[in-house]
């Protein structure tokens, strides 16, 4: 039985148990979601793979992205898209708290695509508030497409739009040679891209383009114009190219049309030949173009627009990547496997124990604590206090969280404690979805006040409930990370 309803631009399509939703973007390109149902049992309408830019692909590869053209042909957009290049996690194989960040789509060059979750059905007179999230990953790994990243419990909960999107990382992403074929932060030019998909598409969607907010995790840092340069020049030499490190005056027109030409496995093969300790290769560079200068430089200047900001980070930051950096620090054939680590923290305290001054080396539990807060403060709780406290001083409403809960169903050690990006799942309401996990209640109200402090943040700038429900602790000092 095949039946029509039709409402202007959009008509919805009943196939059995399914029902296909067809529409029309602003531009005229109709499009073909599907309504289901959350693990807690709303109805959401999603739209899942739509294209907001032309396939980086040929020519395209390390350009800056291109607003894709429009369509005539009705687009079957009720699948995730394919997940942009990079490697794997494979340092733990077959463990399932490393492989969950994995991308669980095929990889390609051709990526560019956006989700979205509307709670309930279409209707284009609501005006919700929009979500949009940017997923995290150092800028070499992450896809939108990851079981945590499902937006269908959120949405439907908060009653807001849920949108995310994939954009390019790695070499594909950042590579920069001080040319307009590759002018570096094309990564971060997708993401921009996609926001301003949103902005003019999403009323059509029931969204409110003048209540967009967006969310980004695990951000990490930046490079210098010099230092991208030479790790051009070292992928281009690892590559076979003409062009290496060793020439006087390199021809960088020259090294991009040789890299356009690699493939792109080779590339990925070669991503890490820059590989420095506890850095990632490939990061945004100040290209007086989309970043005029230094961030940090703006931020002490105020150099930035007035905004209302949610920051905050979790209480063991850096556990998660230790474990992956150890083995530069010592022999890792000498005493490590990863079948032991897994039920062992000997090795983190060995790696402490060498790190600390020898004062300090007298209580074990002491080596693997400081050097989770040494590093985790480093790389992620100081700058997320100072870039909260630049907001704060130059006048803009500032929220902070710091993240304590260790989820009961954690698959990493417990001596791991509360490790980096693990709010996300109580963000994305997992614990509510009773059918695949077993949280706890009082892990389900944790959940849920979460999401109703970032759904608040969206409607209103305020994460609180106007009935009192939902409290802060108001103070201008963030949490310093001890």
């Amino acid at each position: 039985l095949l039946a029509a309803v039709s409402d202007r631009s959009q008509f919805f399509l009943f196939t059995g148990r399914s029902l296909a939703v067809r529409f029309r973007r602003s531009d005229g390109s109709p499009l073909v979601g599907k309504v289901s149902r959350s693990k807690t049992g709303k109805t959401v309408t999603e739209f899942l793979g739509i294209p907001y830019a032309e396939p980086p692909v040929g020519e395209l590869r390390f350009r800056l992205p291109r607003p894709k053209s429009p369509w005539k042909l009705p687009l079957n957009v009720t699948r995730y898209s394919k997940s942009c290049l990079q490697t794997p996690d494979s340092y733990f194989k077959g463990f399932s708290g490393a492989e969950m960040w994995n991308p669980n789509t095929p990889l390609d060059e051709d990526c560019l695509y956006l989700n979205v979750w509307v709670p309930g059905r279409l209707d284009a007179k609501r005006k919700l508030p929009v979500m949009v999230w940017i997923y995290g990953g150092g800028f070499w790994s992450g896809t939108s497409s990851l079981d945590v990243y499902d937006g269908k419990i959120l949405a439907s909960e908060e009653n807001v739009i849920l949108v995310s999107m994939n954009y390019r990382v790695s070499v594909f992403g950042f590579l920069y040679v001080g040319l307009q074929e590759a002018p570096g932060n094309a990564g971060l030019l997708d993401q921009l891209e996609a926001v301003k998909w949103v902005q003019r598409n999403i009323r059509t969607f029931g969204g409110d383009p003048d209540l967009i907010t967006g969310s980004a995790t695990s951000p990490w840092g930046m490079e210098t114009q010099q230092t991208l340069l030479e790790r051009a020049l070292l992928i281009s030499e690892a590559c076979n190219c003409s062009v290496t490190i060793r020439d006087p005056n390199p021809d960088f027109a020259a090294l991009v049309r040789c890299l356009k030409q690699v493939p792109a496995e080779k590339l990925l093969e070669n991503e890490w030949v820059t590989y420095e300790f506890l850095d990632f290769p490939w990061t945004p560079v100040v290209d007086h173009y989309f970043l005029m200068e230094d961030p940090r430089s703006m931020l002490q200047a105020g150099n930035f627009k007035r905004t209302e900001l949610l920051v905050g980070s979790n209480m063991d930051e850096s556990v998660y990547f230790i474990v992956y950096y150890v083995d530069k620090i010592f022999k890792k054939d000498d005493f490590f496997t990863k079948e032991e680590f897994l039920t062992s923290n000997e090795l983190f305290e060995q790696a402490a124990f060498m790190l600390l001054p020898h004062k300090l080396r007298k209580n074990p539990i002491a080596y693997r604590w400081a050097l989770d807060k040494m590093l985790g403060d480093y790389y992620f709780t100081c700058h997320a206090n100072e870039f909260a406290k630049s907001y704060y001083q130059h006048g803009s409403q500032v929220y902070y969280y710091y993240f304590t809960h260790r989820s009961s169903q954690q698959t990493w050690p417990k001596w791991m404690g509360v490790l980096h990006g693990y709010e996300i799942n109580f963000l994305y309401g997992e614990p509510l979805n009773t059918v695949d996990y077993s949280y706890t209640e009082s892990e389900k109200q944790l959940s849920r006040r979460f999401m109703r402090y970032w759904a608040n943040f969206g409607r209103k700038g305020d994460v609180c409930c106007q009935d009192g429900s939902l409290t802060i602790l108001p103070t201008p000092y963030p949490h310093l990370g001890y």
